[in-house]
C-alpha cells in the first residue's frame, strides 16, 4: 500500500482515528492551518475531541469524504482495513498525520521525515546499517522502515512484526539485563514510566537516574520517582546532548518536547552530556550485578547524546536502548556509531506503524 500524499492546506481535512495520536495532532496543530472538520473513529465513545465532532464512518456524508483529504491519525489501526472501508465510500487515505506535520511543523515534530534512497550516500548508509543487525526479525523491521521512509510504502506483513507498546524497552531481549543492571539511566524520562517499571526488576542497590528537561514532564517524573520508596532514584532536570550549556528548547508539557533551533524555541534548558555527569566508579558498583543500561528517547537528539556518551559507552559497555523514529540518524548513523563504540550486537524492534516506535537495542 502506498500512502504518498502531501498535505494541501486548501482542502478540507478529516482525521481517521480519535485516540492518542489524534489528541497529540490536535494539540500540535499549526495555528495557520485550518483545523479538521471532523474525526472518524469506530470505537471512540467520545462525541467530540478538542471541540471537533467524532463520528463513525457510516455517519459521515460520502460527498464530504470524497472532497476531503483523509489523514490517518492512528498508529494501531490496520490501515489496509481502513482503506477498504473508505474505498466503499469512494474515498481513500490521503496521508498520515506524520506527513501533515512534515509539511507544516517539521522543526517541532519531525517524525514524518523521508529518505531518498536514490541518493548514493543514503543507499550506502542503509546497506551498512542493515548488515550490523543481529537477527532476521531486526532485518525485516529495518526493511519495513526503509520501505516507509523511502517510498511511503507499507508492506502487509509489517503488521505481523509490531510488538505491544508495553514491551518497548522491557522485553525478552532486555529483561534479564535490566534486572541485573547496577545503574539505569533514562534519557527522556517523560512521566517516569520506564524507570517505574524497571524498578520492579532491579536489585535494591541499583541506582535509577532520570533526565527530563521539560518542566511539566520533569515534575511528573519526580512524582513517579517519589513513589519508588526505598529506591536510589535521582531525577535530573537536564537535557542530554553532545555538549554542556543552555540550549533552545520547545516545551510542550507533554509529547514532542525537544531541543530545537532558536527560531522555534519557546524556552531554554540546561543541557549536559552523559560523560560530563558524575557516575559511581565501576569499582564502586555492586560486583554481583551486570552492565549499566542507557535509554535514549529524546525526540531527535539521540545521536548527539550518543556522542556525548562515547566515553561512558566505551568504558562501561552498557545495554543501549535508542528510539530511532525521530529523524534519519536512526537509520543512517546510529547503528554505525554504536558499532564503532564497540557495541556489536544490535537488534531492532517496532511497536507501531509508519516507522514509529522503532527501538534499537545494542550490547
Amino acid at each position: 500500500m502506498h500512502i504518498a500524499g502531501r498535505f494541501d492546506p486548501g482542502r478540507k481535512t478529516v482525521l481517521y482515528g480519535a485516540g492518542q495520536l489524534a489528541s497529540m495532532a490536535l494539540a500540535l496543530w499549526p495555528d495557520d492551518t485550518p483545523r479538521p472538520l471532523l474525526l472518524i473513529d469506530e470505537f471512540s465513545r467520545e462525541r467530540a475531541l478538542d471541540g471537533i465532532p467524532v463520528r463513525r464512518l457510516a455517519q459521515v456524508d460520502a460527498g464530504l469524504l470524497r472532497e476531503s483529504q483523509v489523514v490517518l491519525s492512528a498508529f494501531k489501526l490496520d490501515p489496509f482495513a481502513v482503506a477498504e472501508k473508505l474505498a466503499e465510500r469512494g474515498a481513500s487515505i490521503g496521508l498520515t498525520v506524520y506527513d501533515l506535520f512534515e509539511s507544516t511543523i517539521a522543526p517541532r515534530f519531525s517524525n514524518g521525515w523521508r529518505l531518498d534512497d536514490a541518493d548514493p550516500e543514503v543507499r550506502r548508509a542503509l546497506a551498512a546499517g542493515r548488515v550490523l543487525l543481529a537477527d532476521e526479525l531486526s532485518r525485516a523491521v529495518w526493511d519495513d522502515v526503509v520501505d516507509w521512509r523511502c517510498r511511503r510504502r507499507l508492506r502487509p506483513d509489517a503488521l505481523r512484526r509490531i510488538e505491544p507498546e508495553s514491551d518497548k524497552y522491557i522485553n525478552a531481549l532486555t529483561r534479564e539485563l535490566i534486572a541485573a543492571a547496577p545503574l539505569l539511566v533514562d534519557g527522556g524520562a517523560y512521566d517516569g514510566g520506564f524507570l517505574s517499571s524497571a524498578a520492579a526488576l532491579v536489585a535494591p542497590q541499583a541506582t535509577l537516574v532520570a533526565f527530563e528537561p521539560d518542566p511539566v514532564s520533569f515534575e511528573r517524573s519526580c512524582s513517579a520517582m517519589a513513589a519508588l520508596a526505598g529506591r536510589r532514584v535521582e531525577p535530573r532536570p537536564l537535557a542530554l546532548g553532545g555538549a554542556c550549556g543552555q540550549r533552545p528548547f520547545y516545551s510542550t508539557g507533554g509529547l514532542s518536547a525537544r531541543l530545537v533551533e532558536p527560531a522555534h524555541a519557546n524556552t531554554a534548558v540546561a543541557c549536559t552530556t552523559i560523560d560530563a555527569q558524575p557516575w559511581p566508579a565501576p569499582a564502586e558498583m555492586p560486583a554481583a550485578l551486570g552492565r549499566p543500561v542507557l535509554k535514549l528517547h529524546i525526540e531527535g537528539a539521540e545521536l548527539e547524546a550518543i556522542e556525548g556518551a562515547a566515553r561512558f559507552i566505551g568504558e562501561r559497555r552498557p545495554l543501549v536502548m535508542v528510539n530511532c523514529s525521530h529523524n534519519a540518524d536512526g537509520l543512517l548513523r546510529i547503528p554505525q556509531r554504536l558499532a564503532q563504540l564497540g557495541l556489536q550486537d544490535i537488534w531492532l524492534r517496532t511497536h507501531a506503524l509508519f516507522g514509529e516506535g522503532v527501538t534499537l537495542y545494542a550490547l
